[in-house]
């Protein structure tokens, strides 16, 4: 073990640092259930875009004309689950690892029935909890934890379970600074790759 560092449940870890479950962290909502939003009420095409099981890449957002579009009235009724910058989606079942954080450009998209999303509050800055998720060790704890024998499946009593190594808040700021600009000179290169 390195100087300076503790061993934990998650790996080793700067000794000043903690581990906390997201509990700790973040409020959890699953999407509206059942009756609460009908499929007919997104069966047009005007709205804000309806976040699902098919929307949620790794880490990232797919939306594209297939997108359902939940219209203002249904928005207005139901505005518990419009998505704000820094919520983290989740599909809730078949690939239960794949999460991205909600940006500006997302920000009040609809949270649809089959998607769950955390919302960071307290010591926990957003973007590093979402980096987080995107740890090869937290995706497997989501694979082997989620429920169902046919298909996996995520529910708020298991996402609030995950536990995540916390740094101090300017230390957070900072790492989620730095893999984001790493993440975008990836990008940047897989685009320059293309045209080559």
């Amino acid at each position: 073990m390195r100087p300076g560092y503790k061993q934990t449940e998650v790996g080793a870890i700067p000794k000043e640092w903690e581990v906390k479950s997201v509990q700790d962290l973040a409020q959890v909502r699953t999407g509206p259930f059942g009756t609460l939003l009908k499929a007919s009420e997104y069966a047009g095409r005007e709205g804000v875009p309806l976040i699902s099981v098919g929307e949620i890449g790794a880490g990232t957002f797919r939306i594209t004309e297939k997108t359902p579009l939940v219209p203002g009235p249904v928005t207005q009724r139901l505005p518990q689950y419009l998505l704000r910058t820094g919520d983290i989606v989740f599909g809730r079942k078949g690939a239960v690892e794949r999460s991205a954080i909600i940006t500006e450009r997302e920000n009040g998209f609809f949270l649809g029935s089959d998607g769950i999303s955390i919302r960071p509050q307290g010591p926990a800055f957003p973007p590093y909890l979402a980096w987080q998720f995107q740890r090869y060790e937290v995706q497997a704890w989501l694979r082997q934890n989620a429920s169902g024998t046919t298909m996996a499946s995520l529910n708020q009593q298991i996402l609030n379970r995950v536990r995540v190594p916390l740094a101090p808040l300017p230390e957070q700021r900072a790492i989620a600074g730095a893999l984001n600009d790493v993440d975008g000179l990836i990008r940047g290169l897989e685009r320059l790759e293309r045209f080559h």
